[in-house]
């Protein structure tokens, strides 16, 4: 099962704490200096969104393809990715299912605060909470996923039971065009 969700919401303790459940961020696909950054020893929540940070262009596809990769490899794993929209679009046109967590608009205070205590960088705290009412109203356009609205103090971990009771409608994915095997050549 793919679930996407909004930053802070609680990804990473989800995946520590839930048996076959993976943490996939994008940063590695996203900036080809990460790894060093990592290596460093610094806390990833100090540079995300840092200048320091070498984008990638087109990271997109290659994030998309390695989730969906990922996910025919291993269907029943819980899949966690940032709710990234042009990722969530490729997967939706694609016809690959995911439920879509993210906080209720009224919650941007708490989550200023879940951003400072866990250490993001004032860049990434102005791209999140100052572009919030944007943020919000994206996730609540996206039209292929399953959403679920966040109420106030609520982490992913506490929407487990109900994420599980969605798993009949996100198990199938569409064949993988890549396996397909290639028209025969007409005689």
């Amino acid at each position: 099962m793919i679930i996407a969700g909004f930053s802070g919401i609680g990804k990473t303790t989800f995946c520590q704490k839930v048996e076959n459940a993976v943490d996939f961020g994008c940063m590695p696909f996203k900036y080809s200096n990460f790894d060093k950054l990592l290596a460093s020893g610094r806390p990833v929540e100090s540079f995300k969104a840092s200048l320091e940070l070498d984008f990638i262009f087109g990271w997109e596809f290659s994030y998309r393809d390695a989730i969906l990769d990922y996910h025919r490899q291993n269907p029943q794993a819980y899949l966690i990715i940032p709710s990234v929209e042009r990722v969530l679009e490729d997967l939706g046109q694609a016809g690959v299912p995911y439920v879509l967590c993210y906080p209720e608009t009224g919650a941007r205070q708490e989550y200023l605060r879940r951003f400072k205590s866990r250490g993001n960088s004032p860049d990434f705290i102005d791209i999140f909470i100052g572009g919030w009412d944007n943020w919000m109203e994206s996730l609540r356009k996206d039209s292929c996923g399953i959403h679920i609205e966040m109420k106030p103090h609520q982490y992913l971990l506490d929407l487990k039971d109900p994420i599980d009771r969605l798993a009949p409608l996100t198990s199938t994915l569409p064949p993988d065009p890549r396996s397909a095997a290639a028209p025969e050549a007409p005689i």
